[in-house]
């Protein structure tokens, strides 16, 4: 679980920030994850990519609940 004053501190940059985007472009729902992704954690490739099929299985349950609520 996030700290509130992290997570209120980042809606308001996302606050700040949507009116610069369209609707369909704006981001309404974000979560915060404890760990940062590296390669020694296989979200990203040497190259720092993202690693689509890690992170949708490794984090298949946040994803789930920012989209179904």
């Amino acid at each position: 679980m996030a700290n509130p004053k992290v997570q209120q501190k980042y809606q308001s940059i996302v606050d700040e920030l949507n009116p610069n985007f369209s609707h369909i472009e704006q981001i309404k729902k974000f979560k915060l994850l404890v760990n940062e992704w590296t390669t020694d954690s296989t979200e990203l490739t040497p190259t720092m990519k993202l690693k689509r099929k890690v992170i949708n299985e490794k984090y298949n349950k946040e994803i789930e609940a920012i989209y179904n609520d």
